[in-house]
């Protein structure tokens, strides 16, 4: 009798010890979040021929909003129109009916219109930024910015119609990244002043006009030396975080990052006069940035190769990163860039391609710890990769939230697809 109990009991822990280690793996960290439409990726359609995923955001309810663009094409392959697109999903990452009808909208503002951000309001309105452009010799943009209801519908609080188009001279300007400062907005981009282009911070209120407590006129523009573009902006303890490129030519160009006051002037505490440039030895390329307990990380490429740079509050290399506040690798591929990053605690999750070229290159998602080794508590060596079925593809944004990583970007085979992913941590 004791030796039946002993057995069945024997039994009964190595099925739950086997369910146990199951269901470990079935878990592990970097694997794709199957609680989420299924298999934990999403390919979305609109209306339209080819479509790119730019930017996700979390509501605080956990809905996830994606934003984007939707094409149209013609007989070439090449674009005659565009507009921005919106979807936002429930947790189970179906299409959430509450917006819009069907969980999809597209905002038009003119011929070639691209969405490359989004932020939620405390209140739950919806943010987007981008370009509207024209094609004359080349072509010409200005910035657009959009904000939507919690339903879907364009606020017609802001501006009017919930759209606001920023031209600067009728030359070509625009917007890259996007956050809220405290009810108001504020974007990062560039404008062309006749010669070179500018860095460029524009932050509207919150009826959709031009601040013009900041800078005088609503508009700050960074001269880093060179043609400057600006792709993400951060706000982090009432200052302005910006990042981006200066290139002096097609083969030349820095990391520039820059911290500004929120009446917008230059925070001379940070760097030299508010400016931080870094030559990692190649064509270097910021794409995105986060703020940590007031350390600045920045991510993106220099030549072939992904790269991190980690800056103190004052604007210096963190040697705490690395050893000397910078990681330039390939991570064992042919090209690879990064094109955000997101904080889990004090990890650091990344994002990009293994390739930079339009043709090829596989979805590539990677995590640090806070001193800068690769984390290999995911995915068993810090680095993941995802293939969507065709013949490249790249994320383009990323963010940690509710026991979550979620990435959004583009799939390419014969035209651009719009492609959600969701990640376990």
């Amino acid at each position: 009798m004791i030796t039946k109990n002993l057995f069945h009991k024997s039994t009964l822990l190595a099925i739950c010890l086997a369910l146990l280690t199951n269901t470990i793996a079935l878990a592990a960290s970097g694997d794709l979040d199957t609680t989420f439409s299924g298999d934990g990726k999403i390919i979305q359609s609109f209306a339209g021929d080819a479509h790119i995923g730019r930017d996700v955001a979390v509501q605080s309810d956990g809905k996830v909003v994606v934003v984007g663009e939707r094409d149209f094409l013609d007989g070439a392959g090449d674009v005659t129109s565009s507009d921005f697109v919106i979807a936002r999903y429930n947790t189970d990452g179906s299409l959430d009916s509450t917006f819009d009808g069907d969980g999809r909208r597209l905002v038009n503002f003119g011929t070639f219109d691209m969405a490359y951000s989004v932020a939620i309001q405390t209140d739950g309105k919806i943010v987007v930024s981008g370009d509207t452009c024209v094609f004359m010799t080349n072509m010409i943009c200005d910035l657009a910015v959009a904000r939507l209801n919690s339903n879907g519908s364009l606020d017609s609080s802001f501006s009017g119609d919930g759209r606001v188009t920023t031209d600067i001279g009728g030359l070509d300007n625009g917007g890259g990244g996007i956050a809220i400062m405290s009810g108001k907005v504020v974007v990062a981009g560039y404008a062309y002043n006749g010669s070179n282009y500018n860095g460029a911070v524009y932050r509207y209120t919150s009826t959709g006009i031009l601040d013009t407590t900041f800078s005088g006129d609503g508009i700050f523009p960074i001269d880093f030396g060179a043609d400057d573009y600006l792709n993400a902006v951060a706000i982090y303890s009432g200052n302005i975080y910006v990042t981006g490129e200066s290139s002096s030519s097609a083969s030349a160009s820095d990391f520039v990052t820059a911290r500004i006051f929120s009446n917008g002037t230059l925070d001379t505490f940070f760097g030299v006069g508010g400016i931080v440039t870094t030559n990692l030895g190649g064509y270097d390329a910021a794409n995105d940035l986060a703020i940590s307990s007031g350390h600045v990380i920045v991510v993106g490429y220099s030549d072939n190769k992904v790269a991190i740079v980690k800056y103190t509050g004052a604007g210096d290399f963190d040697t705490s990163f690395s050893g000397d506040g910078k990681i330039v690798a390939s991570l064992g591929f042919a090209s690879p860039r990064l094109s955000s990053v997101t904080l889990q605690g004090t990890k650091i999750i990344v994002v990009g391609s293994t390739n930079s070229t339009s043709s090829a290159g596989t979805a590539l998602v990677a995590r640090y710890t806070a001193g800068g080794a690769l984390d290999t508590t995911f995915s068993g060596d810090g680095i993941l990769t995802t293939n969507w079925g065709a013949g490249a593809e790249e994320y383009y944004s990323v963010v940690f939230k509710n026991s979550r990583i979620y990435t959004v970007g583009r799939s390419f085979a014969t035209v651009n697809r719009f492609i959600i992913g969701a990640y376990k941590p």
